[in-house]
């Protein structure tokens, strides 16, 4: 009988996270991203608004990020490298097998902040190519959230993971 008052806790204890949990998933629209010199329609993506922070300084920067499971790493934009104050001569070249073949990117050894679905979260040895828009990847942002596609109504649905 004292057994079971623990397991009842237990219980109501996880219902309680799982409604929590439920209650902050955020849903997003896909997003069309404008391509530099595109003059074709572009398709609706599993994009979403992130705030990237200026690592010393408190400037954020409103930007939209394509959620991509098959990246390794979060990668930006080799342009905002400077914005950010980052000098990419400095940062190692690290080998990254895309689509196109391999190839190699800087990577920032320290991390960067980025805000998404309200939720700051650090990017640790963020990358940069020659793309016109952020990658969310796994070791950081899937490590984050919960991720949901639903390409039939063509939302993306975050839920942050408890601490």
């Amino acid at each position: 009988m004292a057994g079971s008052t623990p397991i009842r806790s237990t219980a109501s204890s996880r219902s309680q996270k799982t409604q929590t949990a439920a209650s902050s998933c955020r849903e997003f629209p896909y997003q069309a991203l404008s391509q530099k010199g595109a003059d074709a329609p572009t398709p609706l993506k599993p994009a979403i608004p992130i705030r990237v922070h200026h690592p010393d300084t408190d400037q954020t920067y409103p930007l939209s990020a394509l959620i991509d499971s098959g990246a390794d790493a979060t990668t930006l934009p080799d342009e905002w490298a400077e914005v950010l104050g980052i000098d990419l001569d400095e940062c190692p070249a690290v080998k990254v097998k895309t689509g196109s073949g391999i190839t190699f990117h800087p990577e920032w050894t320290e991390p960067l902040s980025i805000t998404v679905a309200e939720h700051k979260i650090e990017v640790v040895r963020p990358r940069f190519a020659p793309i016109h828009v952020v990658i969310l990847g796994r070791r950081d942002f899937f490590m984050n959230f919960k991720v949901e596609f639903d390409e039939r109504k063509q939302v993306t649905r975050l839920t942050p993971y408890e601490e």
